[in-house]
């Protein structure tokens, strides 16, 4: 079994499982594919690869696979999570799972950290008595507002 041999018990090609791992996170995060002889391919870009029966047929293999995200309205980034197959082959899935779960759990946490509406900036600054609390705030997870979930910048 390779790489290419585990994506391909889910997924038919690189862009869908890119699509499905950006689609069912919050934070839609990045997924790269680092293939023999091309580099690595991010997003978008898994499509030129075609499905994994046509990169089989090439003769292609697959070396890595990569999670990373940005935070929407921020600088903020979660570096990219690199695993090869080396390091995966005793439970594939498992590890590929946790990597997005890792990535996502970290941007949403920023995200939560930089994403407080207005009613949340007014929370905190009742509750802490901090004057200036305006964009970039935490969310306030009873926000009856935002209902906790914070506001796109």
């Amino acid at each position: 079994m390779s790489l290419l041999d585990a994506l391909s018990e889910r997924y038919d090609s690189p862009r869908e499982f890119y699509r499905a791992v950006y689609k069912y996170t919050d934070c839609g995060p990045s997924v790269g594919l680092l293939v023999q002889g091309r580099g690595w391919l991010w997003c978008d870009r898994l499509r030129d690869l075609g499905s994994f029966e046509d990169m089989r047929a090439r003769g292609e293999t697959v070396e890595a696979v990569a999670v990373s995200s940005i935070v929407e309205g921020t600088d903020a980034e979660v570096p990219a999570i690199e695993a090869t197959w080396e390091e995966i082959q005793a439970d594939p899935w498992a590890r590929i799972d946790a990597i997005v779960d890792e990535v996502d759990r970290a941007a949403q946490s920023i995200w939560d950290d930089t994403h407080g509406c207005d009613a949340c900036a007014e929370h905190w600054r009742e509750e802490f008595g901090h004057e200036g609390i305006e964009a970039g705030c935490p969310v306030w997870t009873e926000c009856p507002e935002c209902e906790g979930h914070g506001i796109a910048l």
